[in-house]
């Protein structure tokens, strides 16, 4: 008989990494990708890492966090979605993508507005580093007015 532990270590490993705005938005992202983890649970062992973008100033996080990016297969970025991606943020994906095209999955933007700058901004750079661009613009609606 085989145990549900020897199960676990069979399946490929997959790993998310969220990197986000607002306190409101780390869990936002993971109950948007509720439906792609539910998918995936039965194929792989799933991780997931949060990081919020205030610590994308610090070199010691931000080295932390690009290591973690580097040896998962998709990166989520979240964010209310209003104002351009702050100078850390953007920096930091721009060391870190190059080359990595054949390793994500994907860039993955999750934004509370259909459209915006942080969006458009994640193109860009998804654009430039040859990197599978995937953002829920299109599944947000905007709020109806109350009557």
């Amino acid at each position: 008989m085989v145990s549900p532990s020897a199960v676990a270590e069979s399946k490929p490993r997959f790993r998310i990494v969220i990197v986000y705005d607002t306190f409101a938005s780390g869990p936002r992202a993971k109950a948007e990708l509720e439906p792609l983890v539910d998918r995936l649970k039965p194929e792989f062992e799933l991780e997931t890492e949060l990081w919020e973008f205030e610590e994308m100033r610090h070199q010691a996080l931000r080295e932390q966090a690009s290591r973690e990016v580097r040896d998962s297969e998709l990166l989520v970025i979240s964010a209310e979605g209003s104002e351009p991606l702050p100078p850390a943020v953007r920096d930091w994906l721009g060391s870190l993508l190059p080359g990595q095209a054949d390793c994500l999955a994907g860039l993955v933007a999750l934004s509370a507005q259909p459209a915006g700058p942080v969006l458009e901004d994640l193109r860009q750079i998804a654009e430039r580093h040859g990197i599978d661009f995937f953002c829920n613009a299109n599944a947000v609606s905007p709020p109806k007015p109350s009557l």
